[in-house]
Parts: C-alpha cells; sequence; structure tokens
C-alpha cells in the first residue's frame, strides 16, 4: 500500500495539529496576489482537512477541495471555506477536470512529491498544466530541499511526542542519494479505547514511512518546462519574503500555463 493512503488518515489532523488557520491564511495571502483569483475555479489539491478554503474564499477564490483521503475530506466537507460544490475524491495524477478548466491550482503545505523523484512526477505535472485555462496559474508550496538535506547531512533526527491518547515516534532520514526525505512515523495507543479513536488510531498502532521528492529549483523549471509551465515568480516565506533557494523558509513557487 502507497504510504500517503496511510499516513492521510483520521489521525493526520491531531499529527499536524500546529498547522492551523493563522498559517493556512498567511500562505494564502503571500500567494494571492501572484494567481489569478475570481476568474473561475482555484484547485486545492491535496487539501487536506480543508484549511486553506477559507483564507481562499475571502481572497473572492472559489476553492475546490481534491483530496485522496476519505477522512480528510468530510473535514473538508466542514470547513467555513467549504462551497456548496462538494469536495473532490481523486488521485492527483488523474484529475476528473475539463482540459483549461481551472484559474489555478494549489500545491501547499508540501502536497508535492510524493510518488518517487521529481522525474516520476512529469505525468502530475502535465495533469496540472492540463486542466489550467492558458495563463492559469500553477502554485508549489514546498520545504526548502537545500536545508533539509543540510540539516540531515550529519545523519537522521528522532522526535518523541505524546498525541493525545498515543505516543508518536518520528524518524527523518535522507533517502538514496539526498533525493527524497523520509520520514518513519510509529504510532502507539496509550490511552482508552475512546480517546485512541477519537484521534483516528487503530488498536495495533501504525506504521508507515513518509516519502517526500528533494530537488533544486532548476530542476523542477524544467520538469515544468517540459509540461508547458514556466515559472513567474518565487517567494521565501508565507511573510512574502525575497526567495533564495539557500535560506527560504518555504520554497513558494508560481508557474503559468504557457498560451
Amino acid at each position: 500500500m502507497n504510504w500517503y493512503r496511510t499516513a492521510f488518515g483520521a489521525h493526520y489532523r491531531h499529527l499536524y495539529a500546529h498547522r492551523d488557520g493563522h498559517e493556512a491564511a498567511a500562505c494564502v495571502a503571500a500567494v494571492a496576489p501572484w494567481l489569478p483569483l475570481g476568474r473561475g475555479p482555484v484547485v486545492d489539491l491535496g487539501c487536506g482537512a480543508g484549511r486553506h478554503l477559507s483564507p481562499l474564499a475571502a481572497h473572492g477564490a472559489w476553492g475546490l477541495a481534491l483530496d485522496l483521503s476519505p477522512d480528510l475530506l468530510a473535514e473538508a466537507a466542514r470547513s467555513p471555506g467549504a462551497v456548496a460544490l462538494p469536495p473532490v475524491r481523486a488521485d492527483m495524477r488523474h484529475l476528473p477536470l475539463r482540459d483549461g478548466s481551472c484559474a489555478a491550482v494549489l500545491s501547499l503545505f508540501t502536497s508535492f512529491g510524493y510518488f518517487g523523484d521529481l522525474d516520476d512526477h512529469a505525468p502530475l505535472l502535465r495533469e496540472i498544466a492540463r486542466v489550467l485555462a492558458p495563463g492559469g496559474r500553477w502554485c508549489l508550496d514546498h520545504l526548502n530541499a537545500e536545508a533539509v538535506r543540510r540539516d540531515l547531512a550529519a545523519g537522521e533526527a528522532v522526535r518523541e511526542r505524546r498525541l493525545g491518547a498515543c505516543l508518536v515516534r518520528e524518524r527523518r532520514r535522507l533517502g538514496p542519494e539526498g533525493r527524497r526525505v523520509l520520514k518513519d512515523v510509529r504510532i502507539r495507543p496509550v490511552g482508552g479505547a475512546d480517546r485512541r479513536a477519537a484521534d483516528g488510531v487503530p488498536p495495533q498502532g501504525l506504521d508507515y514511512t513518509e516519502s517526500v521528492a528533494l530537488f533544486a529549483p532548476e530542476e523542477l523549471d524544467a520538469a515544468c518546462r517540459a509540461a508547458g509551465l514556466s515559472r513567474v515568480a518565487a517567494l521565501g516565506g508565507y511573510d512574502g519574503r525575497d526567495f533564495d533557494a539557500a535560506t527560504a523558509e518555504r520554497w513558494l513557487m508560481i508557474y503559468e500555463r504557457e498560451a
């Protein structure tokens, strides 16, 4: 089973509870000036629990929530920014959308890089380009790959913490040749059944390894050009700072579909 089918279960919203609505609002505010909001649907690709939908609505965008996780889509449907159209459950590599039907596609909070190395994402980039209208834009909010490689060059990083009725152990490390960042996640219940169930963790616990592609901006630019997308802007964080690949808090890259 692919790791993301397990990782983005009902427990995910608790595991990343610190990624909240305030952060989502800052992210949307930073990228909104670069997006053609109000010109058509804006797809929140890998929307999770839908925390970006309300900020998008505040900026006049009609956000279409799309994710593979039924648990997180149920949360997105209850989001304050949810629209009348129900969230869409689909694999992002096979979007159930017409050619040229979207003003923008957003891949926020590292909702990209799940399918192997960057080269393995060419079909996804072509699919994003397909659904964008000419002049439509794709926003990628990704972790700083250079910083990740630098931080983990000396070895793995381990963190243990309490998550509601569970204990969580996370081991972060680099994959082969530094092309991916891996996180081994081990969750074990320690509380009562009611609390464990509320946290979305089965009785036996959970074990999986997150795997996210790492790349240089120039590599992503080349892959996007092959799909018909060209970079028009880049930011270095949710505060709108200038982009510097080595020191950026986040990589916020904006690509436009060529006419």
